[in-house]
C-alpha cells in the first residue's frame, strides 16, 4: 500500500511537507506544490482519513441530514453534494429523516461529533433549533431560511409559484387548486405566489393540504377534488410526486387532462415528463443546489469570510402537455 513516506521520497521532500500540502494547512513554493501533486497522482495515493484527522483536528467528512431519501428531489441534492464532496477529497456520511423531525434531532446529534460540518436538506426543525446547532456545528439548510448567521441555498419557490399559476391563468383557467404541502418554509412561499397570482388575477384561492408530499398524497385527493361539486378547472401541486398521484387517478374516473382538470407540480423529477399526458412543472436546479451547498459549507470550514449567507438559484418553467392550451 503506497504511505505518505513513498509520496516524499518519490517528490524528495519531508513527509510534513506533504503531510501540510494535502491538508491544506501550508502553502510552499508553486514547484514544490507541484511535485507533490504530481508524486501524489504518479503513485495513485489515497490519504488515509483517519489519520488526516489525527494529524489536523479534522474528518474531513459532511454530514448531510435530509427529509426523504425516496423523494427524486432530495436524492439529486445528495448527488450534488457527493460530488463537490469528493471533488476536495471530503466523504459524505448522509442520514434519511424520514420526515420525522425527533428522528432528525437524533440524526443530528449522532453525525454531529463525527462531521466538520452538516447540511440540513428540507429539514424539519424550528428556526430556532437549527439557528442553536449552527452555534455549535457550521450548518448549511436547504430549502430554509432559519436567519441569524446560518447558511442557505434555496430556490425562488414564491415566483416559481407565482409564475406556474399565472401559466394556468392565461390558458383561461378560472377555478385554480393549490395542494399545499408541509408547513415549512419552501410550501409557505410556495402559496404565498400561488395567492398573489390569482390576486391579481382577482380569482379566488382554493387551498387544500396534502396528507403527504407523495404520490399516495396526490392519490387520496384525487377523488374529492375531481369528483366534488366545486370541481377545480386546474390544480398546483406542491410538487411532483403530488401532480402524478393526481394523474394517475385522473384515468381511472375518465377526467381528461387538461381538457377537464389541467395539472402542473414543481421540481422536475425525472419521472415528470414521462407520465401521461407529461407533466408541467418547474425546473428547479437540485443538483447544482447540493453542490452549492456542500460547497458554501466547505469554504466556511475552510475559514473563508462569508460574503453571503443566503445563495438563491433560478429555477425555469416548463410546460407540457398537462396544462396545454392556448393562452389567452
Amino acid at each position: 500500500m503506497i504511505t505518505i513516506k513513498d509520496v516524499a521520497r518519490e517528490a524528495e521532500v519531508s513527509v510534513s511537507t506533504v503531510s501540510k500540502i494535502i491538508n491544506n494547512t501550508k502553502r510552499f513554493s508553486s514547484a514544490v506544490e507541484m511535485r507533490v501533486k504530481s508524486a501524489v497522482e504518479k503513485l495513485e495515493f489515497k490519504p488515509n482519513p483517519h489519520a488526516r484527522s489525527v494529524s489536523t483536528g479534522k474528518t474531513h467528512s459532511l454530514g448531510v441530514v435530509i427529509l426523504d431519501i425516496a423523494n427524486p428531489y432530495y436524492a439529486a441534492v445528495v448527488k450534488g453534494i457527493s460530488h463537490e464532496a469528493e471533488s476536495k477529497n471530503h466523504t459524505v456520511l448522509l442520514a434519511d429523516a424520514e420526515e420525522r423531525p425527533n428522528l432528525e434531532r437524533d440524526l443530528i446529534k449522532t453525525l454531529a461529533p463525527r462531521v466538520d460540518g452538516l447540511v440540513l436538506a428540507g429539514s424539519r426543525l424550528s428556526d430556532s433549533d437549527i439557528r442553536a446547532w449552527a452555534v455549535k456545528k457550521p450548518i448549511v439548510t436547504v430549502g430554509r431560511l432559519p436567519g441569524g448567521e446560518v447558511m442557505s441555498v434555496i430556490s425562488n419557490e414564491y415566483d416559481i409559484a407565482f409564475q406556474l399559476t399565472r401559466h394556468l391563468i392565461t390558458t383561461g383557467r378560472k377555478r385554480i387548486a393549490f395542494l399545499a404541502g408541509p408547513a415549512f418554509w419552501v410550501s409557505e412561499q410556495r402559496q404565498a405566489g400561488y395567492e398573489a397570482a390569482l390576486l391579481e388575477a382577482d380569482l379566488p384561492k382554493m387551498v387544500v393540504q396534502l396528507p403527504s408530499p407523495s404520490i399516495e398524497g396526490g392519490e387520496s385527493l384525487a377523488g374529492t377534488l375531481f369528483m366534488g361539486a366545486h370541481r377545480p378547472d386546474a390544480i398546483l401541486a406542491y410538487n411532483d410526486l403530488a401532480a402524478m398521484g393526481l394523474i394517475k387517478v385522473a384515468r381511472d374516473l375518465s377526467v381528461r387532462i387538461p381538457e377537464d382538470v389541467a395539472i402542473a407540480g414543481i421540481g422536475d423529477i425525472p419521472f415528470a415528463a414521462l407520465v401521461s399526458p407529461p407533466l408541467t412543472t418547474a425546473t428547479v436546479p437540485s443538483v447544482e443546489i447540493g453542490r452549492t451547498a456542500a460547497r458554501l459549507l466547505m469554504q466556511k470550514l475552510d475559514g473563508q469570510m462569508m460574503l453571503e449567507l443566503s445563495i438563491v438559484l433560478p429555477a425555469k418553467l416548463c410546460i407540457r402537455a398537462s396544462t396545454k392550451g392556448e393562452e389567452k
